[in-house]
């Protein structure tokens, strides 16, 4: 099998259509039956839309209003669907159609609860015209099902203030197994770095993969000058136990996700410590675990449970989203400019892909090119 690759020039950053974008890919996301809802502000009468993505893994979507005459100003949040009682949980707030001139300030909160720390450079992407921060929440401890706010003010001198404000619809669920002892925010993003403590940039490939994609892996991987980390599932490679020697033989790392691929905040100790047990053995250092669908990654009772094996955890910093089906160009959108689901790649970024994505190959050297164009090294093999 081929994989056709788009052009191998490097986009022209930082200017808007640089990177093709099919003018139906957010609508296709509308079609979808469900998703976050938003506030908008009341300088439009435009109508604003409530969707609900419904999603294979925890996540919840904030999904833009339909454009139709006037833009709508309106905020949203990406946020998982559940993590532990106590845990730590990444969520991207985004505002649609900003408006020009206005510096941008985000807030977001559980309802009658925590607030969240919204921290990190905002990026806008040119495309979507959006504008997002990550923010970070911890959950009580206290299991049940919440409700997440979200709030933009738009300041501008001589003016007054436009606040945009919203709650998610989606709730938030605090359940499986408590974690007792917060989790640092510093430890937090240090694990969504995969503890990669240079400015090298790394491509990482989840769950599944099948031999002509790895082979294509391999070509491309050599041809670029990149080095690759492979977190395959345990289960796959007991159908495929020569994997892990043709990655080591190609210059490439292994890392472990799990054997069955459990949502291990809701996974019993035992039955993570025979996850782990049962997985990949990883050949990085540290020794990398990344939790299927990022469930506890932020928790510091899997964080104990995986230094009982030696594991240091691992989450990620850019979401490709292209399990999703997504078409190539919008998954290399997403790395060079960052959306309303993820950051774009910055220096000691980690992207995350899946061997099984439907258009994941397609996009590879774009996605390489599009890290590049950024002024960013991804990490070489030689």
């Amino acid at each position: 099998m081929a994989f056709a690759r788009p052009p191998s020039n490097p986009l022209r950053m930082p200017t808007g259509g640089d990177i093709p974008c099919p003018t139906n890919s957010l609508g296709a996301l509308a079609d979808d039956p469900a998703g976050e809802g938003m506030g908008h502000s009341r300088r439009s009468t435009a109508p604003v839309l409530a969707l609900i993505i419904a999603m294979a893994t925890p996540l919840a979507l904030g999904v833009p209003p339909a454009a139709g005459g006037d833009q709508v100003t309106s905020v949203a949040v990406t946020k998982p669907r559940y993590e532990s009682p106590g845990g730590m949980v990444p969520i991207v707030v985004t505002a649609w159609h900003p408006p020009a001139g206005y510096a941008i300030a985000f807030d977001v909160d559980l309802v009658d609860g925590s607030p969240a720390t919204c921290t990190g450079p905002m990026w806008r992407n040119p495309i979507r015209d959006t504008t997002s921060q990550k923010c970070y929440l911890t959950l009580p401890l206290t299991p049940g099902a919440y409700l997440v706010r979200s709030r933009a003010t738009f300041s501008r001198a001589g003016m007054a203030d436009i606040v945009v404000e919203t709650v998610s619809p989606h709730e938030l669920k605090a359940d499986g197994y408590p974690s007792s002892t917060p989790m640092t925010l510093a430890r937090a993003q240090a694990i969504e770095h995969c503890w990669n403590q240079t400015d090298y940039v790394w491509l990482t490939f989840d769950d599944s993969m099948n031999p002509t994609k790895l082979a294509f892996v391999f070509d491309l991987a050599h041809t670029n000058n990149v080095r690759v980390r492979f977190l395959l599932t345990g289960k796959l490679l007991a159908k495929q136990p020569l994997y892990p020697r043709r990655v080591r033989r190609h210059g490439h790392l292994m890392g472990n996700h799990t054997y069955g691929h459990l949502p291990l905040s809701r996974t019993a100790d035992e039955q993570v410590l025979s996850q782990i047990d049962r997985g990949a053995a990883s050949t990085t250092s540290p020794k990398l675990l990344r939790p299927p669908y990022g469930a506890g990654a932020f928790t510091t009772r899997l964080e104990s449970l995986a230094a009982r094996r030696n594991y240091s955890l691992c989450r990620w910093t850019v979401d490709t989203v292209d399990w999703r089906g997504d078409p190539a160009d919008v998954l290399i959108e997403r790395v060079a400019y960052g959306d309303y689901m993820t950051p774009p790649v910055g220096p000691g970024g980690v992207i995350l892909m899946h061997g099984h994505g439907e258009h994941t190959m397609e996009a590879l050297q774009g996605i390489i090119d599009a890290v590049r164009a950024r002024g960013l090294e991804l990490e070489p093999l030689n």
